[in-house]
């Protein structure tokens, strides 16, 4: 999933480090770097106690936490995803460590961009919202409870007709060329073809000569080939294979 490839599995990562009030702060922030750098949707991280905004060296406290983040913090969540009130472009995850807060700032339209399919649309809300609403005219609802989130995909209404009526399309085409396939292959002159390429392998055609006879000289003088067909006992005669077998190409091994 990919929320579990931008989000989880970095908040697993700086779960394993140690707080950012530690004489390892340098290395805390190396580590946290090294995660922005490795996931391009993520623009920041930072570390939230006591209302102040802690990373860099040595406990530089670079700004005021917003009030929107500081409401969040006191209600004791553990974890919860939201967009950031001043850049709507932005999307923010907050989880609960130790005594603080880590801050995952994320690049809205890059998650969505690496998420995108022409067919579904999804949206992702936070999983403690009382009623999560949904723009989709048919949607599947999963709760990622690890990550304090609800995933809601499905089709929107105009993408669920084009579908609906692109399959319908692609049905009737589908159809329309077995249809052709199957017509092609029970076709009269297309089953007797097979049936004199099986001959012509089977040795079925066999020749019967004719004698010619000179009234002038009073005797036979020669004779003339022909081709009888004999198919499971019975003779068939030239008039009912003779034209069609002289269009193939097994008419040059016969001869």
């Amino acid at each position: 999933m990919l929320l579990d490839d931008i989000i989880y599995k970095p908040k697993q990562y700086i779960e394993h480090l140690d707080n950012l009030q530690t004489d390892n702060n340098k290395e805390n922030k190396r580590q946290l770097d090294l995660i922005e750098k490795k996931y391009p949707e993520i623009m920041g991280i930072s570390y939230v106690k006591d209302g102040k905004y802690y990373y860099e060296d040595d406990l530089i406290i670079r700004d005021v936490v917003p009030s929107f983040i500081k409401t969040i913090i006191s209600r004791n969540i553990s974890m919860k995803l939201f967009i950031d009130q001043d850049n709507k472009n932005n999307l923010i995850y907050i989880f609960k460590y130790k005594n603080g807060y880590y801050i995952i700032n994320l690049y809205l339209k890059l998650l969505y961009d690496s998420n995108y399919n022409i067919i579904t649309t999804y949206q992702v809300q936070d999983i403690n919202a009382k009623s999560p609403t949904s723009f989709l005219y048919y949607s599947l609802t999963n709760d990622v409870k690890h990550l304090g989130l609800v995933i809601i995909s499905g089709l929107t209404l105009n993408k669920f007709i084009l579908l609906l009526f692109s399959s319908f399309f692609i049905s009737l085409f589908t159809i329309y060329e077995i249809t052709l396939l199957l017509t092609s292959f029970f076709d009269s002159k297309q089953v007797l073809n097979r049936k004199m390429k099986k001959a012509v392998i089977n040795n079925e055609f066999i020749p019967f000569f004719q004698s010619i006879y000179s009234a002038k000289q009073q005797k036979f003088i020669a004779a003339e080939i022909l081709c009888r067909w004999h198919s499971k006992g019975t003779i068939i005669p030239p008039s009912e294979f003779i034209a069609d077998l002289e269009k193939t190409d097994e008419i040059k091994i016969l001869c």
